[in-house]
């Protein structure tokens, strides 16, 4: 028997539902189906943990009838199948065997190109990715140092902060694989979905799955009415409008004449191109004057997704601030918000953390200030936004129509012709992205400007922001 027919007469017998059992696996319902009607064998690790989880999950599903008959139809070596262990231990054996022997009679047929799997069939919606992804990582990329994913999908519609499909991309991959994701992004699409667009930029330049994020930006129109996602040397996925019914539609192949050619597209495509984004360092910054450059430009703003040291009283920058004197040369600036911030927004849970913990970002490391040290810095923020009226600041809700607080990763810095984003790490090498495009950055401060433009019951502002301090200060 082959290792579908195996699968399916166990699951009769047992009376299991395939679904419940893809659902136990971790796989897509369509994927297990693939199995039990022979269309594909499953990837499975030398240690044969697919097997062993069927059987725990078939052992912990049957009753002891089915489970009498299935070890009579297989002649399964268990003396005693009301024992969970033995029994589960069985069902993995003859799993395992069939595989084997399936494995064996496959071998002895032409090898398949790829395009013997290729399907062509109605897609929901692109943020909704096919099974068949985390299989050709399992498969395909598993023994690789890198794995690179190319994506045209729209970013906004592609990820909607989607911790599952990481959990699910990372899970699929030994831990020491790196993962480079190169996305293109048509900055038509991006500005007729801005508040989307710049949510997901931002929440993909800080997600936390040890995936590096390159942004492409992609000529407007190339990507129109058609969207793929390539696994190098292992899939493609293309979403295409049907021209007559304009049903979105997914074409699925594992053709590896054709997942090159798309891959070597790609990569002509950037060879002289600039990425929107620069990975890069504190220290690098520190060292070539970024941050001296950067805040000697009027109407700098920032969206905090963790408290900052901004307003720092002097005594307490030599108090608490790291003893590093390029530090202190290059980043005096920015201590002192109300000279150089025309704006600064920060999610209220952010600052609620720093009242109640003392826990702020700084320069690359977390510092915690002192209860007392806090009174002196709430009451030093408050006495220079009084005398500085033209410098705004934004208590920003967790919960709003443009970004809400779990939504964002980094903390932003704006200005009209510069940003970067800081991603927070608790370490001393700390992590940030520099933004290149002009075109990015305009975005990003339209993107900023609407957050500033909500109503008051979503972020305090002016006296309403002075007031919410003074409350804190009488809390501490």
């Amino acid at each position: 028997m082959t290792f579908g027919s195996t699968l399916r007469e166990l699951t009769t017998i047992c009376g299991v539902k395939r679904c419940n059992l893809a659902a136990a696996l971790g796989y897509d319902p369509s994927y297990v189906s693939r199995w039990i009607n022979d269309v594909k064998l499953p990837a499975v690790h030398s240690d044969g943990t697919l097997f062993r989880d069927i059987g725990v999950y078939l052992a912990a599903s049957t009753a002891l009838p089915a489970r009498r008959r299935a070890a009579a139809r297989f002649a399964l070596d268990c003396p005693a199948p009301e024992d969970d262990a033995m029994f589960a231990r069985a069902v993995a054996e003859l799993l395992a065997g069939a595989y084997r022997d399936t494995q064996r009679s496959q071998s002895t047929r032409p090898v398949k190109t790829g395009r013997e799997n290729a399907s062509f069939a109605r897609a929901r919606q692109t943020s909704l990715f096919p099974e068949a992804i985390f299989e050709a990582l399992r498969e395909h990329a598993a023994n690789a140092a890198q794995v690179d994913i190319i994506c045209t999908t729209p970013i906004h519609a592609q990820f909607k902060n989607d911790e599952t499909f990481f959990r699910q991309l990372r899970a699929a991959l030994p831990r020491e694989t790196a993962v480079r994701v190169l996305q293109f992004v048509d900055m038509d699409d991006f500005v007729n979905h801005l508040d989307l667009s710049c949510r997901s930029f931002c929440y993909l330049m800080g997600q936390d799955h040890n995936i590096q994020y390159e942004f492409y930006e992609l000529k407007p129109g190339r990507s129109q009415g058609s969207h793929i996602f390539l696994i190098r040397d292992s899939l493609l996925l293309q979403y295409d409008r049907n021209p007559f019914s304009r049903e979105l539609m997914l074409l699925e192949s594992g053709d590896p004449t054709l997942v090159s050619q798309y891959s070597a597209a790609a990569d002509r495509y950037i060879l002289n191109r600039r990425a929107l984004n620069d990975h890069v360092h504190m220290r690098r910054l520190l060292d070539n004057q970024y941050f001296l450059d950067y805040f000697m430009q009027p109407h700098c703003r920032c969206l905090l997704k963790r408290m900052q040291p901004l307003f720092f009283p002097e005594q307490l920058q030599r108090k608490l601030m790291p003893r590093e004197r390029a530090i202190g040369g290059k980043m005096g600036l920015f201590l002192d918000g109300s000279r150089f911030f025309q704006t600064i927004v920060c999610y209220k849970p952010a600052f609620v953390d720093y009242v109640y913990t003392g826990r702020m970002s700084a320069f690359g490391r977390v510092v915690e200030v002192p209860r007392e040290d806090r009174l002196v810095h709430l009451q030093t923020m408050l006495d220079r936004l009084s005398q500085s009226p033209e410098v705004r600041l934004c208590i920003l809700s967790a919960r709003n129509p443009i970004c809400n607080y779990e939504d964002q990763s980094t903390s932003l810095f704006l200005s009209p012709s510069a940003a970067f984003s800081l991603k927070h790490q608790d370490t001393r090498d700390q992590v940030l992205y520099t933004l290149s495009s002009p075109a990015m950055i305009r975005h990003m401060n339209t993107w900023l400007d609407h957050m500033e433009a909500l109503p008051p019951d979503l972020c305090l502002t002016g006296d309403d922001a002075m007031d919410y301090i003074s409350r804190c200060i009488k809390l501490l």
